[in-house]
C-alpha cells in the first residue's frame, strides 16, 4: 500500500500556489521529489553520519551538504550547513512549542524547498519514534 503527499509553493509575484513536489510513502521505501529533479529515496536525503550513533540526518541538494540535529526541546529541529572546514552555519530552526520553521536569510533559494519537507518528514519520524 502507499500513499502520497503533494506539496505546493506560494509564489508571491504571481499570488498562486505552484508546485513543489511530492512525496510517495511506500511499505518498504518512501520516495521524495522536488519539482522536476529525479526522485530520491527518503532515506538518502536523511543519512545518518554514523549508522546507530548520530544524532543528526545529512543530506547533500546541488553540491551542498545540510544536517539536521535535534534541539533541547523534543520537538526542535536545526538545519545548518556542513562546511568542509569550520563550523557549519545555522539556515533553519522549528521550535516545536510554538509549531513555528525559520527560514534564515542566508539559506540558498534552491533549498528551501527541502528544508521545509524534510522538517516535516523528520517531525513525522520523530513522533513515530523513528529518529
Amino acid at each position: 500500500m502507499t500513499a502520497r503527499t503533494i506539496f505546493y509553493r506560494f509564489n508571491v509575484n504571481t499570488s498562486n500556489y505552484e508546485y513543489a513536489g511530492e512525496i510517495d510513502w511506500g511499505l518498504h521505501q518512501s520516495m521524495v521529489t522536488f519539482g522536476t529533479a529525479e526522485p530520491r529515496s527518503i532515506r538518502e536525503m536523511r543519512q545518518a553520519k554514523t549508522p546507530g550513533k548520530s544524532q543528526s540526518r545529512r543530506f547533500t541538494w546541488n553540491g551542498h551538504q545540510y544536517k539536521w540535529k535535534r534541539g533541547e526541546a523534543q520537538n526542535d529541529l536545526q538545519c545548518f550547513t556542513v562546511p568542509m572546514l569550520g563550523a557549519g552555519k545555522l539556515v533553519a530552526s522549528f521550535e516545536g512549542s510554538s509549531q513555528t520553521l525559520t527560514v534564515e536569510a542566508r539559506a540558498r533559494e534552491d533549498v528551501i524547498d527541502q528544508i521545509v519537507v524534510l522538517c516535516v518528514v523528520h517531525l513525522f519520524l520523530i513522533s513515530a519514534g523513528k529518529w
